[in-house]
């Protein structure tokens, strides 16, 4: 597990702040947020039409990887993506994710997902 960052913490409490001050007090705020010790180690999850599960590693644990379950919850392959990518949709080897380019333009890309060559 990795601790979250008292940084970050403290940047959402303050954006909650300055978002919530018209209608609610600090106390209040601050009351109501849940604030764990830890990051989610998973932050993304993606049901695949196959019956797989798609789950993304936080970046501070494994950057870009996704463990993918079958149906059955047995571990089936670790894919390495680019952090950039989020995937929106997953059947067999194929996927469609949204990439964002150094502009944060979202584009809808297919991507073959290919076993690698093991080593000699």
């Amino acid at each position: 597990p990795v601790r979250l960052d008292a940084q970050e913490v403290d940047s959402l409490r303050a954006s909650l702040h300055k978002a919530l001050a018209t209608r609610f007090p600090r106390e209040a705020i601050d009351r109501a947020l849940y604030v764990p010790a830890f990051r989610p180690p998973i932050t993304e999850a993606i049901a695949g039409d196959d019956g797989t599960l798609w789950l993304r590693w936080d970046d501070k644990t494994s950057p870009g990887m996704f463990s993918v379950l079958g149906a059955n919850g047995r571990l089936q392959a670790q894919v390495l993506a680019a952090p950039r990518i989020r995937l929106k949709w997953a059947s067999g080897d194929i996927v469609w994710a949204e990439e964002l380019d150094d502009n944060d333009v979202p584009a809808l890309v297919r991507h073959r997902v290919a076993a690698a060559n093991p080593p000699a």
